[in-house]
Formats: structure tokens, sequence, C-alpha cells
């Protein structure tokens, strides 16, 4: 069900026909298949939905079926999630591609900055009796642990007062690159993250944006461009100062443009700290999620971008 296009939408919160305010009134008996109770059967949970919510074709008895299992969500127990941060950054990842997969279904790809903010603070599911929109997802759970955006953008996403006790505690700068919302500036497709390659797979996603956004100067420069989304975050790799962030970009970059800044970092011709930084514009379209699912394709995001 849907509640409401002029507030809080919920997407699908209680299944086919139910709205918001009639949620408690269902018990377990009345869900659509069995409720995980440990970590791995949650992320398996939300990965076969994200699998669902990725095709194009599904026939009307199949998206009710997915309709329904989404609203099974209101009576998860999250508590395994708690103590295994691995299997939690693996769950929250994919609901996230989930939710915006979803809510881009119902409700079209958003083509403007205000329909985005409007997009990730107003599309929630109803998760283990909490409602929560994708805005919150990112920044009070994935992100909780680090660092704000800046101020012009924080007004315009960040979710205020809300304190989940599912939230990650670890600082994982990759996550960064990984989060996508359908951005052009985003990667052009996500996988499904698994906690038991969860490393190997942030590894791939920061490499691949990082080789496709950052700008490596000539010998006689000593300006490198990064992605938008390292001046937002700042904060999260290092203490922000130029030299850490092309410090952190280095190790994702392959050998010549790595060589390059490392020459740059070690103060060749000039001291390191007059390494500058410059950050490309963040492209606010959107062109929607293309999944990757194949076995093919999960074992390439697994193995990095080498």
């Amino acid at each position: 069900g849907i509640d409401g296009l002029g507030g809080m939408a919920v997407v699908a919160a209680g299944g086919v026909g139910s709205r918001m305010g009639s949620s408690s009134s269902l018990g377990v008996m009345g869900t659509s298949g069995p409720i995980p109770t440990t970590a791995r059967g949650l992320c398996d949970m939300v990965e076969q939905l994200l699998i669902s919510a990725a095709q194009s074709d599904m026939t009307q008895e199949e998206f009710i079926a997915f309709l329904n299992r989404t609203g099974d969500l209101r009576y998860v127990d999250l508590t395994p999630l708690i103590s295994d941060q691995t299997s939690a950054t693996a769950f929250f990842l994919n609901l996230y591609h989930l939710m915006v997969a979803h809510a881009m279904m119902v409700f079209g790809v958003p083509d403007s900055l205000i329909q985005v903010t409007k997009f990730v603070n107003r599309m929630c599911y109803e998760l283990g009796g909490d409602v929560i929109s994708i805005a919150e997802v990112e920044h009070s759970i994935l992100r909780s642990s680090m660092s704000s955006p800046d101020q012009t953008l924080a007004h315009l996403v960040l979710p205020r007062g809300s304190q989940y006790k599912f939230r990650l505690t670890v600082i994982e700068p990759r996550l960064n690159f990984a989060i996508n919302c359908g951005s052009v500036s985003c990667l052009p497709f996500v996988p499904i993250y698994h906690p038991s390659h969860l490393n190997d797979q942030l590894d791939w996603a920061a490499a691949c944006l990082l080789r496709a956004r950052v700008q490596v100067p000539p010998s006689n420069k000593r300006t490198v461009y990064l992605p938008k989304i390292m001046q937002w975050y700042r904060d999260d790799f290092g203490g922000g100062t130029n030299p850490e962030l092309v410090a952190y970009a280095r190790r994702f970059l392959k050998s010549d443009g790595a060589k390059r800044l490392e020459e740059l970092l070690s103060g060749m011709g000039f001291n390191a700290q007059r390494v500058k930084t410059k950050f490309g514009d963040y492209d606010m379209r959107c062109r929607g999620l293309i999944l990757m699912q194949s076995p093919t394709d999960r074992r390439r995001s697994a193995a990095g971008a080498g």
C-alpha cells in the first residue's frame, strides 16, 4: 500500500491494501512467508526483495507477492545485526537500494534537486516496528558514526532526531562510493552486497567510482580533481586535508595514476601540503538503478576492479 503523496509516503508498509494506521492490527500469522531470525536470514530476505525490485517484467501476481513480502519487513527483529556489523552493513546497503528501486517503480525517477530531496525523505518502509525513510537508512544507520555533509547539503537531506539501536557503529569511508541513489554521478549499477565478501565489494565500488572520477594532473601541475562526494564528506577520509583526500584516492587508482599521486604526496618539486584539490559537479539527474545480479556479475564485483 501507499499512504499519501502529500506527506510521508509509506511504500508497501503493510503490503497490498494496508495503510500505516492499521499496521499494528496484523500479527505474524498474517505474513506472506517465514520471518527470519538470524543475521544471515535477514540478509537473504532483503537480497531476494532487491532482486525482485530490479525486475522490469513482473506479472501482477509477482508484484503483489513482492508488495506483501516487503510488508513483512515490519515484523523482523533486527537484534541479530547489532553484534554483526558486517551483516548489518550488507543488509542496510541492500535495503537502501531496495527502497530506492521500489520508490522509483511506484513514483517514477526524480529529476531535480527538489524532487530528490522529497524522494529520500518521504519514501519510507515500516521496518521492525519503525517507519524509516531512505534518508534515515543512509544518514541515521549506514552513516551514523561518520561525518555530516557540509552545511549546504545538510539542511536538505539530514533526518533529525533519529537514533536506532541497530545503526552502524563503524566508520567506513568506502560506503560513500557504495551508496547509490541512482544519480548520474553514482555508479551506473549496484551489486547485491554479501557479508561473506563485503570487504572486496566495497573495494570494488570505491575503485570503480574513483577511477572514473579522479583526474590526475600532469607533472607540471598539482591540482587533483576528486568526486564531489569527497568534498561533502571530507572528514570521513582521515582529517579531510587535501593530502589525506589525495592519499585515500591513490589507494584505488591503477598504477600510472597512483604513481603520479604518490609523487605529489612525496613532495617531489614542492611541499606535499601544497597539493590542491578541486571537486567535480554532482549531477542530480537520476537514471534509475541497474542491479548486478547474475553469478558472473557477483563474482566480478567481489573480485575487485583489478
